[in-house]
């Protein structure tokens, strides 16, 4: 029993934000430029790429006013379901050495709001990738939102609402 609970309270030192850790479990999702190959192929990673792709579509579809953030929640919860749930990290600055004095990469565990930072970065930087790789896709999606807008707006009414499509960003209701 005493083993248990010495295992929980490392877990939450763990966890703990600002606190080094070498150990990484394969939920851990890895922030950080130029990372050695590795890194770069964690599952926790990979996993977090997938969820950000997933959601990037959806994100050009929602209003400005809270997009980042609803998103980030989003792809937040979906780290967090994961069993154990993943930790944030970045890279440690190497001071001479490492943490546990062997050559293991040592990370910093992310604060939440910190975390959620990264993510709408990433999100917005992924959105804007896809705007320049798939433009006929985004055109498509921006024009469907405004005709269910527009649809909306005059109480289901006519096709004719659709014919006069705004550009996306001058929505004035974001």
């Amino acid at each position: 029993m005493a083993a248990s609970s010495s295992n929980d309270a490392k877990l939450i030192v763990e966890r703990t934000p600002g606190t080094i850790v070498t150990t990484l479990h394969p939920h851990d999702v890895l922030f950080g430029r130029n990372l050695p190959a590795p890194y770069c192929s964690h599952p926790g990673r990979v996993f977090y790429r997938g969820v950000i792709d997933d959601h990037v579509w959806d994100y050009f579809v929602s209003k400005r006013s809270f997009k980042s953030v609803y998103h980030s929640g989003i792809v937040m919860r979906e780290i967090a379901a994961r069993d154990p749930a993943g930790r944030y990290l970045d890279p440690a600055p190497r001071s001479g050495g490492t943490a546990s004095g062997g050559k293991k990469q040592a990370w910093v565990v992310l604060s939440e709001t910190e975390a959620s930072k990264r993510i709408k970065e990433c999100l917005k930087k992924t959105a804007a990738r896809y705007k320049k790789r798939y433009p006929d896709r985004v055109s498509e999606l921006l024009e469907k939102k405004n005709r269910e807008e527009n649809n909306g707006n005059s109480n289901g009414g006519g096709s004719n609402a659709s014919a006069s499509t705004s550009k996306p960003t001058s929505d004035p209701s974001a």
